[in-house]
């Protein structure tokens, strides 16, 4: 049996409406520390979580609430002669807002590649002779607007120029945007395995949410396009991972559906941005581009700049909205969600638009 939370004894003749004032009011970090503290504990929250909460360690708020237990509304005063933030210096700031942006532990002759909080503390020792907690780091970190949080692929053979170049578009979209039949596709192909990808969701503090995942490679492959200019629809063509990889048969196959798709709805001129895979670069698809010159426009957006296709971001969304912690039992149930995910999208246009709009990313 784990070892019993101190408790609040008594309010003083105060109320939390009272103490809610106090803290509300006082200009010292501390006052208003012990008193949320006093007031969360009061409510029945573990010391942990509060310490959590106020980015304390555990022993500090038991020693708020034994103080606040001997001396009630006395112990709130701050007597320390001075925050312990004086004691960090901007010129400390900066240097660690630096290290933690532009330097590589290795450079100071650390082991790990990577900086976290316990690291921090070493280095702070290290080169400034100061002695923190983990806790004060972290809170000094977000003090200075980061978080720890996973990072973000990104290529790095793309060419910036060429990018640039390509973000010109906007003058294309000056003239095709007005016209009422024209629409503008951004393709890609995706996959998805019966295990859901990892997600951030809610869950108490040290039991984070467990995702099933076994290494199956079961799925589905994803042909799609999203219609970014105007009314902003998404056709797609599924395949299972037993067929093999999407080739640039697939590709051919689909873009028939999507004229097709276009020319019932009144377009005359589809134009469809992707990427450079080799499926789209093949004999098969010149010949198909070639055959339908009068009505398809392809745009080749540059090499490694996926950041450049909305689609990205529709199979992002995707796969985030059909995330849960256990796997599908098969690639019919996997469908199930994907329809669900395509239910969701026709009927609300606007966020569709919000996330993928031509004009947010050729502006």
């Amino acid at each position: 049996m784990g070892r019993k939370c101190v408790e609040v004894k008594s309010f003083y003749g105060l109320t939390i409406d009272d103490l809610n004032l106090i803290a509300n009011s006082s200009d010292s970090n501390y006052t208003r520390d012990v008193v949320k503290a006093v007031i969360m504990r009061h409510k029945g929250i573990h010391t942990q979580v509060i310490a959590d909460t106020l980015s304390k360690c555990n022993a500090t708020i038991v020693s708020y609430i034994n103080n606040w237990n001997d001396s009630g509304i006395a112990c709130i005063a701050d007597l320390r002669g001075g925050n312990i933030e004086s004691t960090v210096t901007d010129e400390m700031v900066e240097d660690i807002r630096n290290i933690v942006t532009s330097k590589s532990p290795h450079e100071f002759g650390y082991e790990q590649n990577r900086w976290n909080a316990k690291l921090l503390v070493r280095y702070v020792e290290d080169h400034w002779g100061k002695e923190y907690s983990d806790t004060w780091i972290r809170k000094i970190l977000a003090n200075l607007g980061f978080s720890y949080k996973r990072g973000v692929y990104k290529p790095s053979k793309g060419d910036p120029k060429l990018q640039e170049s390509f973000k010109k578009m906007s003058v294309v979209l000056d003239i095709i945007e007005p016209l009422g039949d024209v629409s503008l596709w951004c393709q890609d192909e995706t996959s998805k395995r019966l295990e859901s990808n990892n997600f951030y969701s809610w869950s108490p503090v040290g039991k984070p949410t467990e995702i099933e995942c076994n290494g199956c490679h079961k799925g589905i492959n994803i042909i799609g396009a999203t219609e970014v200019l105007n009314h902003m629809g998404f056709v797609y063509d599924v395949y299972s991972k037993k067929e093999g990889s999407l080739t640039a048969a697939h590709v051919v196959k689909y873009m028939e559906r999507l004229l097709d798709y276009d020319k019932a709805r009144g377009i005359s001129t589809t134009f469809v941005q992707w990427d450079n895979s080799p499926i789209h670069k093949g004999p098969l698809i010149q010949e198909f581009v070639e055959a339908h010159k009068s009505d398809l426009i392809v745009l080749h957006q540059p090499p490694y700049s996926p950041h450049l296709n909305p689609q990205e971001e529709m199979w992002h969304w995707m796969k985030n909205f059909i995330a849960q912690a256990s796997a599908v039992k098969n690639e019919q149930e996997l469908l199930h969600l994907v329809n669900r995910f395509e239910a969701y999208i026709k009927a609300h246009p606007d966020e569709v638009r919000h996330r993928l709009y031509a004009r947010n990313y050729f502006p």
